[in-house]
């Protein structure tokens, strides 16, 4: 086999703090290095893994993930090889859930932010359920109904209600909108990851979406046309770092033992799925 890599597969991580990116990176990490996936191995070439092994280790500890530095980039780069004998190199950007926060809020983002995203093979953007704001304000219905392309009347006449954090699932479309529109290619490619999804007691992924997160499930499917897109349910932990006694219970489980991914259905799937999906490997 030829052991030159011919091609670098970007996929961008997407999400403001508290999302799951990071976690998730970890584990994704480690079932490709510990030969957990049918569909993906490492390569033979050395990469720069030292963030992402800080990461691991953390999880391997149950300590929380801290937040990546404002305005800081790092990345994990993996030299892989695909189930058909393709090998390829993996590049990830995880970039702080503030840059995200800024990039809604602000509608601008950096030089390098615009080639990482422009040269993106696909997407994955994060909401962690635990941490999901529900009840949309007037002037998030009216962002929603734009980007669905209707008008929006309110029932309270226009008055716009104040709200210290806008709808997550607004966020998420707001978030996709500013994405996808500077990839390039005619069809885009989201995988939503919704994270410590083991604090959902009995819907699956597809039907917690469609319960708690109407606008995104209707911006989604009403888009289909240009945006392809499959909905996860993620416990990169297994469960919860806060509590002692817990952590006590999960120090004793492998990471790659209590963590899991689901797909829209429920049922549980490979670690990696939701990137090689994304990146049209899956």
């Amino acid at each position: 086999m030829d052991e030159t890599l011919t091609k670098e597969t970007g996929i961008v991580f997407v999400g403001v703090p508290h999302a799951g990116k990071s976690t998730y990176l970890a584990l994704l990490y480690l079932a490709i290095a510990n030969g957990q996936s049918a569909s993906t191995g490492l390569g033979s070439h050395l990469d720069d893994r030292e963030f992402v092994n800080r990461m691991a280790g953390r999880l391997y500890r149950c300590e929380q993930m801290p937040r990546t530095e404002t305005g800081r980039l790092d990345s994990l780069r993996l030299s892989i090889v695909l189930s058909n004998g393709d090998q390829d190199s993996l590049f990830v950007p995880d970039l702080s859930g503030e840059i995200w926060s800024d990039v809604l809020a602000e509608r601008s983002w950096s030089p390098e932010m615009h080639t990482l995203v422009a040269n993106a093979a696909g997407v994955c953007i994060f909401a962690n359920v635990s941490d999901f704001h529900e009840d949309p304000t007037i002037a998030d219905s009216q962002l929603a109904a734009s980007a669905l392309g209707q008008s929006y009347v309110s029932e309270q006449g226009g008055r716009i209600v104040a709200s210290q954090r806008r709808s997550t699932q607004v966020e998420l479309v707001d978030l996709i909108q500013v994405v996808t529109s500077e990839m390039q290619g005619v069809r885009k490619r989201v995988s939503v990851i919704l994270s410590a999804f083991d604090t959902v007691e009995d819907e699956t992924p597809a039907e917690w979406i469609s319960m708690n997160a109407p606008m995104l499930e209707q911006y989604l499917r009403v888009n289909a046309t240009w945006l392809d897109s499959r909905v996860f349910g993620v416990s990169a932990q297994g469960g919860s770092f806060e509590n002692a006694s817990d952590v006590v219970d999960l120090q004793e489980l492998d990471p790659l033992a209590r963590g899991w991914v689901k797909d829209s259905n429920g049922a549980v799937i490979d670690v990696d799925v939701p990137t090689l999906w994304a990146m049209r490997n899956g």
